[in-house]
């Protein structure tokens, strides 16, 4: 049994009891406070934080752009893509969400498990894969025309602000 006033250590490493951890989380809360440090890191941030302690910098890429095609300035691989419909791909009856869960489910079984799919006419795992390949695809060029036409907007809003502004700096009636 562990005391809650000792240090223990197993295997090199130290050992807290539930409530040892339970008295510093509740003190660094106080010290927290104190310095009017109130406000908590988000999550993403926590696990950044963490990432670095542990030497992993590379993982933490404040953006990734959706293909290195579009940002090298190479034509997409597959533009008939962006004109397909959701419902027209692969498992185009799964919602982005079921597809996910599916492919986590089932897109590495065992190999005996592979063999019962394929002997009861059942989905394999390449379909799950595939599909979720696709949709990914498919998301990413939606994405990417979204971004670009609210780009466009924002631009073409900005070109009109200066227009009111210039015709309003006239002395010239509207």
């Amino acid at each position: 049994m562990l005391n809650d006033n000792q240090q223990h250590v197993m295997r090199g490493q130290t050992v807290y009891t539930e409530e040892q951890v339970r008295r510093k989380v509740a003190r660094a809360l106080e010290d927290a406070k104190l310095k009017k440090e109130v406000t908590m890191p988000s999550k993403r941030e926590m696990y950044v934080m963490v990432l670095e302690q542990l030497g992993i910098t590379e993982l933490n890429a404040p953006s990734t752009p959706s293909s290195r095609w579009l940002v090298d300035g190479e034509p997409d691989t597959f533009p008939k893509l962006i004109n397909e419909e959701r419902g027209d791909l692969m498992l185009g009856d799964h919602t982005d969400d079921e597809l996910a869960n599916a492919i986590f489910m089932y897109g590495n079984p065992c190999d005996r498990e592979k063999t019962r799919r394929l002997m009861n006419g059942e989905l394999t795992d390449m379909a799950y894969l595939t599909a979720g390949k696709e949709r990914i695809r498919w998301l990413s060029r939606h994405l990417e025309a979204s971004l670009k036409a609210n780009q466009e907007l924002v631009a073409e809003i900005q070109r009109l602000k200066q227009a009111i502004e210039t015709l309003g700096n006239d002395d010239e009636p509207l």
